[in-house]
Parts: C-alpha cells; sequence; structure tokens
C-alpha cells in the first residue's frame, strides 16, 4: 500500500484509477485488445480486502496497468507516456524498497554483553 499510494497521487494516474470505460471513452475495440484489464483502483481494492497471497502477485497487477495502457494506446500519445512515468516512477520506489529489504541485518548484540560492553572484554 505504501508503494502504491505515492504513485496513485501523481498527476499521470488520473488515467488508471479506475476501470477503463469502453462506452464513454467511445473506445468499443479495448476489450478485443486488452484481455485482462486491471487499473489502480481495482488493486487498491484487492489490497483492502488482502486478495493478494504474495507480493509478486501485487506487484504484477501493476505492472499489468502499465502494460495494457502501452498496449493500447500508440507511443507519444499522453496515456502511453503517463504509464511509461507511472512504470518507471513505480519500478524506482519498489527497487528503493526490495534494496533495504536486501540489505544485511546488523549483527546480534552479544547476549552476554552487560551495560553495551560485549562479553569479550568482561573477561
Amino acid at each position: 500500500r505504501d508503494l502504491l499510494k505515492p504513485i496513485s497521487k501523481m498527476d499521470q494516474a488520473f488515467y488508471f484509477l479506475q476501470p477503463v470505460d469502453v462506452v464513454a471513452l467511445r473506445i468499443p475495440d479495448y476489450p478485443t485488445i486488452v484481455r485482462e484489464p486491471m487499473d489502480l483502483g481495482t488493486i487498491e481494492k484487492k489490497l483492502d480486502a488482502s486478495s493478494y497471497a504474495t507480493t509478486e502477485e501485487f506487484v504484477a497487477d501493476v505492472k499489468l496497468v502499465w502494460y495494457n495502457a502501452r498496449l493500447y494506446n500508440p507511443v507519444g500519445s499522453v496515456v502511453h507516456e503517463a504509464a511509461r512515468a507511472l512504470e518507471k516512477a513505480f519500478d524506482d520506489r519498489l527497487e528503493a524498497l526490495v534494496g533495504s529489504c536486501d540489505r544485511p541485518a546488523p549483527p546480534a548484540p552479544d547476549s552476554d554483553a552487560a551495560d553495551g560492553v560485549p562479553a569479550s572484554k568482561l573477561r
């Protein structure tokens, strides 16, 4: 959720906050091109319902939003470029988060230590 919120608040996220309305947008071919629609609002609802068994499932849905937008909208279009920008922002945030998880944990404190002095110095 902490990963998605800042992305959803970006100006370009407007296009991706709810499912594509093929009637209002007059794009009847959308369902024939985009076989598995996904949007950030649906992802938020799935997060609220704890529908994701793994982080990978969540990431796959977010990436599907960008993929669908690039698939349907031509290069250079505002929606295609917005998807590219948001994908980069998401990937950068994800890498920063995962990178911080990959760092080794600090060594455990010596259980025999007294007052912050290692046991080896107490002997």
